[in-house]
């Protein structure tokens, strides 16, 4: 290779350098433009993601019954405090709302002697077409660990072996106890 270069004119030279270095100036440029485009594809998840819990927090508030405007958690959008154990979570409401924000929503209950949260209400299915009610939340992952602690959760999560782009906010008592959760959730490929 080297006898093959040195053989070669001192234009044939340069222009190979400078093909060389076009072609790694393109990858780079491409590489960057992708980095970006994916970083935007990001934003606009999360935008829909927090238009999602918005609406499911509004909708619970106005019609479900039982929910109130509390002062919340922070980094929460919804801020809700459920006022009773009488709670309405219809399927109307959250079939309505993946229709208008094209992002799958669930309401956990939790367990208040075992802590753990169950999934009363979902639009997402198994592979038989079965909404996921009665499945828990595993109590293992960073989500519930946030939850647990009051918190809410933005980031990756896995249901049901699928992996999501979700949020996560608690629903607080009047005296302040996580009693239960709302989730919008968007598959990573959409």
């Amino acid at each position: 290779m080297l006898h093959y270069i040195s053989r070669m004119s001192i234009s044939a030279r340069i222009a190979s350098m400078v093909a060389a270095n076009l072609v790694i100036l393109t990858l780079t440029i491409s590489g960057l433009y992708l980095y970006m485009k994916m970083a935007e594809l990001g934003r606009i998840a999360d935008e829909r993601l927090s238009v999602a819990i918005a609406v499911f927090g509004d909708e619970l508030d106005m019609h479900s019954g039982g929910f109130e405007r509390g002062p919340g958690v922070p980094g929460a959008i919804t801020k809700l405090v459920r006022t009773n154990l009488g709670a309405d979570v219809s399927v109307r409401v959250v079939d309505r709302i993946k229709t208008l924000t094209d992002s799958h929503l669930s309401y956990f209950e939790r367990d208040a002697a075992s802590g753990e949260f169950t999934r009363v209400m979902s639009t997402i299915t198994d592979e038989t077409g079965q909404r996921l009610i009665g499945t828990p939340l595993e109590t293992t992952g960073d989500v519930y660990a946030a939850l647990s602690a009051g918190q809410a959760f933005r980031g990756e999560a896995d249901v049901v072996g699928q992996d999501f782009l979700t949020v996560y906010e608690p629903i607080l008592d009047r005296s302040g106890q996580v009693v239960a959760i709302i989730a919008a959730a968007t598959t990573m490929s959409s």
